[in-house]
């Protein structure tokens, strides 16, 4: 029973937890079958009081949203693909040949999974501000 109950309270808090952080997108969700304003009244309203797919119908026929999001999955579809198959072949030989600079090659790219691409264009930006481009 001692070690029940630590597991307990720490369920119960990431429980809660995932609760608080789901309550947002959760609003958002029901905001978008509320009619037009009643997601602006005062006090606010967690649930729509008449539901309706309006707003959905006019994102769909108002703008060219299935186009955009297939050219979007496309684009998606076709750039992992092609990481997936330029990665393989460097795993591949990362893994199974030996050649010179091997390690130090696998090192930097190792840094560059664990440091943000934003980071390291820090010096640059800091270069190019001090000489008076930005």
């Amino acid at each position: 029973m001692k070690r029940a109950l630590p597991s307990i309270l720490l369920h119960a808090a990431l429980i809660f937890g995932a609760l608080l952080t789901l309550t947002p997108l959760g609003w958002m969700v029901a905001a978008s079958f509320m009619p037009t304003g009643e997601a602006n009244s005062f006090p606010p309203r967690l649930l729509p009081s008449r539901p309706t797919l309006d707003h959905y119908v006019d994102l769909f026929t108002r703008t060219n949203l299935a186009r955009n999001f297939m050219n979007s999955a496309l684009v998606a579809v076709f750039a992992t693909a092609l990481s997936v198959f330029f990665n393989g072949m460097a795993g591949y030989g990362f893994a199974k040949l030996r050649f010179g600079g091997r390690d130090r090659i696998f090192r930097l790219l190792t840094l560059a999974l664990v440091v943000p691409a934003q980071v390291g264009m820090l010096p640059l930006f800091l270069l190019l501000r001090q000489m008076g481009f930005v």
